[in-house]
């Protein structure tokens, strides 16, 4: 009787460690791939090549750490950024294939374009609204990286001079027609 009443003890004592090591598995956190929350994080959008065309921006550029910089133009047409300083003030970089991403109503593109004067030049920015921010990190081989910024506001976009023989980037002069039509006798 005795080895009876130890033995239904020792199967109780096991069966209520049993139950309560089964209930503290049930309580712990599982780990999951998913996240915490019950909604699923958006995907990341691919990049539009063009998204931003059409677009003209005219601001400043200024190096890190300066308040304010020089007159500058954006502009983003054909899948290309082109940027320039203010006539006779700064140079013209050649135009860059551009990529853009759109998340909460703010593109941000990436370009790499190419200077004379500052070399390789290395832009992320972002177009929210009518307002264009970049910075671009310029390097060449032989000095220390150099740091800028852009800051502009959408502007309507210029009007073609109409002379003849002035051209559009990437377009050889020559080939538009003639501003007016030739005199005929």
């Amino acid at each position: 009787m005795v080895i009876r009443n130890r033995l239904t003890i020792t199967l109780t004592v096991v069966s209520v460690l049993a139950l309560l090591a089964a209930a503290a598995v049930a309580a712990t956190p599982q780990k999951t791939d998913k996240p915490a929350s019950t909604t699923e994080t958006p995907k990341q959008a691919a990049p539009v090549k063009g998204a931003l065309d059409g677009k003209f921006f005219k601001g400043e550029i200024g190096q890190e750490g300066q308040a304010s910089g020089t007159t500058y133009f954006v502009m983003f047409r054909n899948g290309m950024l082109h940027a320039h300083g203010e006539k006779g003030e700064g140079e013209r970089l050649e135009p860059a294939a551009y990529t853009a991403t759109e998340s909460s109503a703010v593109w941000t593109f990436t370009a790499t374009t190419n200077s004379p004067k500052w070399g390789q030049m290395e832009w992320q920015g972002t177009v929210k609204g009518s307002d264009l921010e970049a910075t671009i990190t310029a390097t060449q081989s032989d000095k220390a990286p150099v740091k800028m910024w852009v800051k502009a506001a959408k502007a309507p976009m210029p009007e073609r001079s109409g002379k003849p023989g002035a051209s559009e980037p990437g377009k050889p002069k020559g080939s538009e027609p003639p501003a007016t039509p030739p005199k005929t006798k």
